[in-house]
């Protein structure tokens, strides 16, 4: 088989851009496509733990994020209407001795400064439509608009969610499980409440869970579990589905937020969003793979 590339990348998420940085760094020049517009700035994953920042390390971005990330030394834990305790963070045997906190947009977009600057461009609006794998290697059918082709390559590489054309194609499961019988709303914002700054906080409760977590620029992702219902927005959308994030239909309020964030914690707040806070608020119904 003659190829058009040696590797082609289905998906420009962080572990598609992971990947495509590594292998240019290594010498490999691959060719890495995504069905949407560009990155998407609703903040998704915001957690780069230890581990993470070592392989970002590798790549070369992590002191360019640790420059934009907050650092996660300290949740503070209340359960029940008690404050327990706390989890400490903070110096673990490592050069990046704690997680920090970066929305998973910001993220993206330093590994694609990176990728651009090794000379490799992410083909937006790009859609793998079919796949067919023999011994040679691999045969992908792409759609840009009207326009299509078949690319031939050693390797191709599915890093597109849970919903991976390469995934089902192969019949690869999935591993993991759906979160069932609740579902999440998440804001990233400013508040103004009682307890005070440089540390998140965790509220356990018999109605659900809520982690208020410090972001850079003065920003809070607060993330809130609730009991789901079949009447719930985006219910029936997100049913049958893994990529159920994608499927909701109604998108909470930062006063539903704010409800929710009064209720469970105690503490009566006042929320606002800003120009960092892009996208939000959030729901992911259930059906939102672990």
């Amino acid at each position: 088989m003659d190829y058009d590339t040696d590797v082609l990348i289905v998906g420009a998420g962080p572990v598609g851009l992971t990947l495509a940085n590594e292998l240019a760094r290594h010498g490999v020049v691959p060719r890495i496509v995504d069905k949407s517009p560009g990155i998407r700035e609703v903040s998704k994953a915001m957690i780069l733990h230890v581990r993470t920042q070592e392989v970002l390390d590798k790549v070369g971005v992590a002191s360019r994020l640790a420059q934009q990330a907050q650092p996660l030394r300290e949740v503070v834990v209340h359960a029940y209407g008690k404050h327990i305790g706390a989890w400490d963070l903070d110096g673990i045997d490592s050069p990046w001795p704690h997680p920090m906190i970066l929305g998973q947009n910001r993220t993206q977009h330093t590994l694609l400064d990176h990728l651009a600057g090794q000379q490799v461009a992410v083909e937006w609006n790009t859609e793998a439509t079919a796949l067919e794998v023999s011994e040679a290697g691999a045969t992908v059918r792409l759609r840009q608009g009207d326009v299509e082709e078949a690319v031939r390559c050693r390797y191709v590489v599915g890093c597109e969610g849970s919903n991976s054309l390469v995934r089902r194609t192969l019949n690869f499961t999935f591993e993991g499980e759906r979160y069932s019988g609740e579902q999440f709303i998440q804001a990233d914002c400013r508040i103004r409440w009682a307890l005070p700054k440089g540390r998140s906080y965790l509220f356990l409760t018999a109605d659900g869970y809520m982690m208020v977590i410090e972001f850079p620029d003065d920003v809070v992702r607060i993330f809130i579990s609730l009991p789901d219902s079949a009447v719930a927005p985006g219910a029936a959308e997100a049913a049958g589905q893994l990529g159920a994030v994608e499927a909701t239909s109604e998108e909470p309020t930062l006063a539903e937020i704010a409800h929710h964030l009064t209720r469970l914690s105690g503490h009566a707040c006042e929320l606002t969003v800003n120009r960092h806070a892009k996208g939000t608020p959030y729901r992911r119904p259930k059906g939102t793979p672990l």
